[in-house]
């Protein structure tokens, strides 16, 4: 049973975390299954698609960051106690929806925002028990900013930042310096390097663009099977909130309200539609859907449900 093996903590579930991701990349390496990146205009963008380029460099980082965020996005929820029991659900929920999405096959911003969203969160939700609050506030803006520059989009997630200090601490003016203080480090680092290479004129490429994605026809059975996923998982969650202790409601508001923010920074980003935008927490949703219900073959059922939608996209992309 999928679901049971991973209600667990066990050493053995993180290597057989490991080992899916590993296996699946090296199948769609072999088979050259190849999905259309979404394109960014990010000065990074160059030197990932030069990575990408190189197919065993490319495949190798990109199971790094898919690895590194499933493990992390495992610790958050443990260290946390947003779960039942300490357990890999969420984990292996986050790495379901990675594959399933095609997030393995190559190194992209949103794979590095990703990464970068679930360590700002490992922080962010330390604030209630930590003494060091302002070095979390700081580092939790730093990670934001530094998101921000790698997709002008992410600077509307300061609004979580913002929400969980005014959540578990008493708010002075110095948090909101602080803050502001760690937003803007980066992009102060970032002027200066472009003032040193004598690029300025590169800044127009973080200026934040809006319009309606666009959604191809393949997108849309990928679509359907998060939202079979999603949905029953969704008012499972919702289902429990109230039951949860104060700290750990505030925490999934928090989780809820970023999936919100996300979603909508999706729609209105423009280009092609890119999945990858809500996966982390779309995964904590669906990881506490896991680990919450008790008839475990609803589950199982919505999880075989999902494999197949996602194997007949992986099916039409590779055809098409």
């Amino acid at each position: 049973m999928l679901v049971n093996f991973f209600r667990s903590d066990r050493t053995v579930v993180p290597i057989t975390l490991f080992s899916i991701c590993f296996l699946v990349q090296i199948f769609s390496v072999f088979t050259d299954v190849d999905f259309e990146l979404i394109q960014s205009q990010s000065a990074l963008q160059l030197s990932i698609d030069w990575i990408n380029e190189i197919v065993f460099v490319g495949a190798t980082l990109a199971v790094i960051l898919v690895f590194v965020t499933t493990i992390l996005i495992g610790v958050l929820v443990n260290s946390c106690d947003i779960t039942i029991r300490k357990s890999f659900l969420v984990s292996f929920a986050f790495l379901l929806l990675a594959l399933g999405v095609g997030e393995h096959f190559f190194v992209s911003i949103q794979s590095i925002s990703n990464l970068l969203l679930v360590i700002m969160l490992l922080r962010l939700f330390r604030l209630p028990n930590s003494s060091g609050s302002k070095s979390i506030i700081f580092d939790s803006s730093g990670l934001i900013g530094t998101m921000s520059i790698l997709d002008s989009g992410n600077v509307f997630l300061m609004i979580i930042v913002w929400v969980g200090i005014v959540s578990f601490k008493s708010v002075t003016l110095n948090d909101w310096i602080i803050s502001l203080c760690g937003f803007f480090l980066p992009f102060l680092y970032l002027i200066a390097g472009l003032y040193f290479f004598d690029s300025f004129q590169e800044v127009n490429n973080w200026l934040p663009t809006f319009s309606i994605i666009k959604i191809q026809d393949s997108k849309y059975i990928v679509l359907l099977g998060m939202a079979l996923l999603f949905i029953p998982a969704l008012l499972v969650f919702i289902g429990n909130y109230a039951q949860k202790a104060s700290v750990i409601r505030k925490m999934l508001g928090i989780v809820l309200l970023l999936f919100v923010i996300l979603t909508v920074k999706m729609i209105f980003s423009g280009g092609e539609l890119s999945i990858t935008t809500i996966l982390i927490p779309t995964s904590i949703v669906v990881g506490l859907f896991f680990d919450q219900i008790k008839k475990v073959i609803i589950a199982e059922s919505l999880v075989l449900l999902f494999l197949a939608v996602s194997s007949y996209y992986y099916f039409v992309a590779y055809f098409s």
